[in-house]
């Protein structure tokens, strides 16, 4: 009896000291992270509640939480501030916190990672490329801006960026964190924001996403008893702006998500963005709109060739992206620039099923394509059948006849 209760007791205290020492690398932890975003506000040279400071963090994604509350009490950004931006990454993803001061054109961003198992954070200072209003509103034109994303010194400063992040194991994050920095900067929107933060970075497809909602909030607003139903046909970026502000999700059976083939999206009108459905469910009938966005009038204001969004390989294909952010920023609250209706419809249930429906293309269901023909089919059984059976036929009277003539 004795000896158990020594037992039980020296097992106590093993917890205890285990439990004490994992509280102590947590704390240790804790302290580390909040010493280097102290060294950033100073690298930054700013102060707390410094209406120019903003931060970007995933924390609240990959179980980190608790490290919101260290940035608001050392930063002084907060949500309600509209400061502190917490942008989308997968649950075992590196935790990032990055200070950006917005107006310094040099070392304006602090970027700090760290990874269970890596020891103690990781951070630098670094460059990302920035606009001012003022620049975009009076100098858009100018021969500087008009070439920004392909001058030699745009790419060297974007290798160089990629190269500082990539010392901490960032290098993918250059463009996420640029591009949301900027678009705060820029005093976009937060519900673009919260867009971006979803999609964890913002460029061209993203924004024409929130253009298309803010069209559909204008032309054909809910009535009570309404809600939307959205078939992304064809999918591109711009649906995670159409999930975030509408709450639509394909859980929900609210968004549908549908790819079409060049052969198909050929026979379309140019630049179909997919399907609105506003949708009474009571009366069980709705009325659908192909929604159109233009591609072309985007890369005429951005001063874009849209090819070099697909320069891979070079930093071209990244830089294009930020400057096409910015030529859109002060459009945000003027859709109809980009956006227009292409066809609308009624819509039945039996319709609504169709489109949805796996294996249906929607456009072929509203009339806007006509039957696609089918490629060569593999005859049923029952005809594989009768063939066989003609050639079994055949084989025998061939046979017989062979006998007949031998006779």
């Amino acid at each position: 009896m004795r000896k158990e209760i020594v037992l039980a007791i020296w097992g106590l205290g093993l917890a205890i000291l285990l439990c004490s020492a994992f509280i102590g690398m947590v704390c240790a932890e804790s302290a580390e992270i909040e010493d280097s975003i102290a060294e950033g506000m100073r690298e930054l040279n700013v102060e707390k509640g410094d209406p120019n400071l903003c931060v970007l963090t995933d924390a609240t994604y990959i179980k980190k939480a608790e490290y919101v509350d260290s940035v608001r009490e050392k930063t002084g950004c907060s949500i309600g501030k509209e400061n502190l931006l917490l942008f989308h990454r997968a649950i075992d993803y590196p935790l990032i916190i990055a200070l950006f001061k917005k107006g310094a054109e040099e070392d304006n961003c602090y970027v700090i990672a760290f990874k269970d198992g890596d020891g103690e954070p990781k951070a630098v200072l670094t460059t990302i490329p920035t606009i001012t209003k003022e620049e975009r509103e009076k100098e858009w034109e100018s021969e500087y801006w008009v070439n920004w994303e392909t001058s030699n010194e745009t790419q060297d400063n974007w290798r160089a960026l990629e190269a500082d992040l990539g010392k901490i194991g960032l290098k993918g994050d250059a463009f996420s964190i640029t591009t949301i920095a900027n678009a705060w900067a820029l005093d976009a929107p937060y519900d673009f924001l919260r867009c971006a933060e979803w999609h964890n970075h913002i460029c061209p497809g993203l924004t024409s996403g929130y253009l298309i909602t803010g069209y559909i909030r204008e032309n054909y607003p809910l009535e009570k008893g309404e809600k939307y139903i959205f078939i992304a046909c064809p999918p591109w970026c711009k649906d995670d702006a159409i999930q975030t502000i509408f709450d639509l999700t394909p859980g929900k059976r609210s968004l549908f998500v549908k790819q079409l083939s060049d052969e198909q999206r050929a026979k379309l009108p140019e630049d179909v963005a997919g399907i609105l459905v506003k949708w009474n469910g009571k009366e069980k009938k709705g009325t659908g709109a192909v929604i159109q966005f233009d591609w072309d009038k985007t890369n005429e204001i951005s001063n874009i060739d849209r090819s070099t969004y697909h320069a891979w390989g070079s930093p071209i294909a990244l830089t294009a992206r930020v400057k096409g952010d910015w030529a859109l920023m002060p459009y945000l609250d003027r859709p109809e620039v980009f956006v227009k209706t292409a066809n609308e419809f009624d819509v039945s249930s039996e319709m609504l099923a169709k489109l949805e429906e796996a294996g249906v293309n929607p456009y072929v269901e509203i009339g806007m394509m006509g039957e696609e023909k089918k490629g060569e089919e593999v005859p049923s059984i029952p005809g594989i059948a009768v063939i066989t059976a003609i050639a079994i036929a055949s084989a025998v009277a061939y046979g017989t006849k062979r006998k007949k003539g031998k006779g």
